[in-house]
């Protein structure tokens, strides 16, 4: 007749209550686990399997399959797969290491990694290129989203006051990022509404028109007409209740 050997075992509760003598193993009968003992740490130390229900800390895992349901806050580094229709209850996702430009998030075969995802506010100034002025407004106000190296914003403007100080060129400064700087790189928006701004008609200009100017963090401001080459808006063609709203995209 054979002989079996049992060792100690219990719950969890009475393994965490439980301190074994050096060497010694416990068996937990919720977890189906095993502890080890060292005789001084209550509860010994927990072995991890593969289909017990167990919180790990401080684990590294090499290559991980993720799936169901994850909770808490986590970062995630190196390769991970995800699984189908993973679930997150948790409020702050780190993909790869934090900070502007660090890490990232790739896309089916792309080798490209997505490093910045940002939303936010901007406040767009009135300005004239030789002296911006200091215009009053009754709004003011303007949104992007970045997604890459790509910023898509809008903003809008409606004058109460407009400082007779002002001269050159108009602009809308206070972009949220500087355009990229590369030749020929400046970025048309669309001017989507507009009301009392002086366009040289008599000079066939029938419409306003702006552009991200590369290397900038402003918005120029310019009419146009048919068959007819460009011109800058100035602090003629402004009045103290002018409004201009524009919306558009520009790589940073």
């Amino acid at each position: 007749m054979s002989t079996a050997v049992q060792r100690r075992r219990g719950t969890t509760a009475e393994n965490d209550a439980f301190t074994g003598l050096e060497g010694e193993f416990t068996y937990d009968t919720q977890r189906k686990t095993i502890r080890t003992h060292d005789g001084s740490t209550a509860g010994g130390f927990e072995a991890t399997f593969n289909t017990a229900s167990q919180t790990l800390t401080n684990k590294t895992l090499t290559a991980p399959v993720l799936g169901g349901t994850a909770t808490g806050t986590y970062t995630l580094g190196g390769t991970p797969t995800l699984g189908a229709n993973l679930a997150s209850s948790a409020t702050t996702h780190n993909i790869g290491a934090s900070g502007a430009g660090i890490g990232g998030v790739f896309f089916g075969t792309s080798t490209t990694a997505l490093t910045v995802y940002e939303q936010g506010s901007w406040t767009p100034v009135l300005a004239g290129s030789v002296t911006p002025g200091t215009q009053t407004y009754t709004v003011q106000v303007g949104r992007y989203t970045r997604i890459g190296n790509l910023v898509w914003v809008v903003g809008s403007i409606n004058l109460s006051a407009f400082d007779a100080a002002t001269s050159g060129n108009m602009r809308i400064t206070g972009l949220p990022f500087t355009a990229l700087s590369l030749a020929g790189a400046s970025t048309p928006l669309a001017v989507q509404n507009f009301q009392f701004i002086n366009l040289n008609t008599a000079g066939g200009y029938t419409y306003p028109n702006a552009f991200v100017q590369q290397g900038q963090a402003y918005i120029g401001l310019v009419e146009c007409g048919d068959n007819i080459a460009i011109a800058s808006l100035t602090e003629a063609d402004f009045a103290n209740n002018s409004t201009i709203g524009v919306a558009g995209i520009y790589s940073v």
